[in-house]
This record gives structure tokens, C-alpha cells and sequence, in this order.
């Protein structure tokens, strides 16, 4: 698969809301032949599925991922030239398994946009589930609401089925969707000021 190199196509999906990666480097390939990822905050990323539309790659060798504080993050060059206009425009489809080791459980999740200088269109829907049971589905988009949340009082072995869009050229931004444990003070409040943005943005 040949990726472009003159018009470079970045992808950075932040699958958490941090960006501090760890020192060892995954990769989506390494993911959905049984690996997994523990973020900063105990929280467990597992069983993944993967699929790979458009003009991106779809050698998932060529998908970084790196743990982060409260997830973990997509990273790679990985437009597909042969393409043409369409290289680097295409969806991603991520299926994958989220749980704890706090007795706790889970607080809430999140899903946001974060545009760079010249991001191009990108949307994402997140569905979570408990079992069968769908729990609630977020919504984001670089040209709409920027920032969805759920609430999830405890739960734990959840699963999540996550679908995200990119425009061609997409460039500088990210798209970070991740889960925080039952309460660090500091993951705590980050939940709460993504909660009270979230507010913000449905007044508007």
C-alpha cells in the first residue's frame, strides 16, 4: 500500500483525553490479534475489531497506538496516495471492550473534537453498550456540537462500538474519546469540566 509522503496525512485519533503516551508503541494489528491497553488511570482497553475504509491505509501495521493517561492514542501516516483526491478521506470503525479494576467501576465517558489549523471535515458517533443493553450513543463533529458525555454510576465490562469519519487532508486535530475510573480528584474534575463544556454547548 503506497501512503502519501508529499501531502502528508497525519491521522491523531486520541482515543482518552490526555495526549502523554507511554514509552511502549502498539499497533492496531497488534490490538486485534489479542493485545491490549491499559491507560494511566487503570482503565482497560481490550477485543478489538477494526475496520478500515476510503483512502486510508489498510495495512493496520501502519496504526501507532500509544497509552495515555486516560486512554490511548491512534497515531500513523496513513493516506493512501493511490487514492488520488480521496486519499486520506475515509472511516474508521472501532469495536473494543472497556473495564476496570476499580471496585468502583466506571464514572463516565467521553467523546470530543479538538480542531487543528487546517482539520477538515470529521465526525464520530460512539455507542456503548452493557451487554446487549445500549447505554446511550455520542455524537461529535468538527462543523457541530464539539463535545458529548455519559454518565455511568459504576459500571464496569462494557463495550463500545465507535465510528469515526475523516475529510480529505485531514490535518492537526483530534478526535479523543475515552473512559475515567471512579474518582482520582484529578480525573474527577477533568470529568467534570468536559460534563460542564458539554452543558455549555446544548445552552448555546
Amino acid at each position: 500500500m503506497v501512503k502519501s509522503r508529499s501531502g502528508f496525512f497525519a491521522l491523531a485519533l486520541a482515543i482518552g483525553a490526555f495526549t502523554g503516551a507511554s514509552a511502549s508503541a502498539l499497533t492496531l494489528a497488534d490490538l486485534v490479534a489479542g493485545g491490549s491497553v491499559t491507560a494511566g488511570n487503570g482503565v482497560v482497553y481490550d477485543g478489538f475489531a477494526v475496520k478500515i475504509k476510503g483512502g486510508l491505509s489498510q495495512d493496520l501495521g501502519d496504526y501507532t497506538v500509544l497509552a495515555t493517561p486516560s486512554g490511548f492514542r491512534i497515531t500513523g501516516d496513513v493516506s493512501d496516495e493511490a487514492r488520488g483526491k480521496k486519499a486520506g478521506k475515509g472511516k474508521i470503525t472501532l469495536s473494543y471492550g472497556v473495564g476496570t479494576g476499580d471496585p468502583g467501576g466506571l464514572l463516565g465517558g467521553e467523546l470530543r473534537v479538538q480542531s487543528g489549523e487546517e482539520m477538515a471535515l470529521v465526525s464520530a458517533t460512539k455507542k456503548v453498550f452493557d451487554g446487549k443493553k445500549k447505554l446511550g450513543k455520542l455524537e461529535v463533529s468538527s462543523t457541530g456540537e464539539l463535545l458529548d458525555a455519559i454518565a455511568l454510576a459504576g459500571l464496569d465490562d462494557l463495550r463500545v462500538k465507535e465510528l469515526i469519519r475523516l475529510g480529505a487532508g485531514f490535518s492537526g486535530g483530534t478526535v479523543s474519546s475515552g473512559f475515567a475510573a471512579v474518582p482520582e480528584p484529578g480525573t474527577f474534575a477533568l470529568f467534570g469540566l468536559g460534563v460542564a463544556a458539554l452543558a455549555a454547548l446544548r445552552r448555546r
